[in-house]
């Protein structure tokens, strides 16, 4: 399966940061940026091989279902009604 530089990238920003991925490969959040947008499109073999070895890790420990961003959100709606400002009563100006 032959996947561009600019798929693995979209790919990898489901689960990390740019810098999170620009560190992991060993070159800037700048290039990662540019690759994702389209704009560098050939990078050199050695990032290429980085991003590859990422993605391989990445699919190992994804979870199946839901990924990525999804995952926070659906932990942040899971919030307990102490953690909720109410609503039904009204503070007086002091």
């Amino acid at each position: 399966m032959k996947e561009t530089p600019q798929e693995i990238v979209v790919f990898l920003r489901q689960y990390k940061s740019s810098l999170e991925i620009a560190k992991a490969v060993g070159c800037s959040q700048e290039l990662i940026n540019k690759i994702a947008s389209g704009e560098r499109q050939n990078p050199r073999y050695q990032i290429m091989d980085g991003l590859r070895d990422l993605a391989k890790t990445v699919k190992r420990k994804a979870p199946r279902g839901n990924v990525g961003q999804g995952l926070r959100r659906e932990a942040c709606n899971k919030r307990s009604e102490h953690d909720r400002p109410k609503t039904d009563t009204v503070q007086a100006d002091c």
